[in-house]
């Protein structure tokens, strides 16, 4: 496996049986190995060479193309590591701990706003400008306790305009909801956004990070 963003692989080593070490062969070519964890410490063989002691957090520099693990122990051994052709970052570690493992992620800020259209119903931006979001859903309600809007509510992303309805208000109706999301890799401003509405107060309750 050659690739300049290492994913992880994941062995069992059998237990030794009749006084000869459990053995897995792997066919992974590149110039570095990198333990990322293992239940228990084993040997690693570069292409027939000499036996090298594996402990987790090990990274090991050298052209190869065949691995070959050892437990010399009887209980079987899981191992957790990366073949890559480069240095093998812990950014890279990192990343592909963000994606596969729930307790490696970061924790998002969460965003919970409400922004009200202004006097006669003016346009008023969702929040000041630089408030960043990857995702928000928009609720057409005016408060936590789902109050009704009194009539139409608009969301646009340009001044002077009403584009979107989001809610056609009256009492005891329910308000509409709509998401705004950034591309893979990318952010918006909800300072950028804006509700207006046929009415002085009614507006927008805004959920996510």
């Amino acid at each position: 496996m050659k690739t300049t963003a290492p994913l992880p692989q994941t062995i069992t080593i059998p237990g030794s049986a009749g006084g000869q070490s459990g053995v897995v062969n792997i066919a992974a070519g590149g110039s570095y190995f990198y333990c990322e964890q293992s239940s228990s410490n084993f040997q690693l063989q570069f292409d027939g060479g000499r036996l090298t002691n594996i402990n987790p957090g090990m990274q090991i520099p050298g052209e190869f193309a065949r691995l070959t693990f050892f437990n010399p122990s009887a209980v079987p051994v899981n191992v957790t590591f990366y073949v890559s052709d480069s240095p093998i970052s812990s950014v890279a570690v990192t990343t592909a701990q963000l994606q596969n493992s729930l307790a490696s992620c970061l924790l998002e800020a969460e965003i919970h706003l409400q922004a009200s259209a202004g006097a006669g119903g003016a346009q008023a931006a969702l929040a000041p400008v630089g408030t960043y979001f990857r995702r928000v859903t928009l609720i057409a309600q005016k408060d936590d306790n789902a109050t009704p809007n009194a009539g139409k509510v608009y969301l646009t992303n340009k001044t002077g305009t009403k584009t979107i309805i989001l809610n056609n208000g009256g009492a005891g109706a329910n308000g509409d909801i709509w998401t705004l999301e950034a591309d893979t890799g990318g952010k918006r401003d909800l300072g950028a956004w804006f509700v207006s509405a046929d009415n002085a107060g009614d507006g927008v309750t805004i959920l996510g990070c």
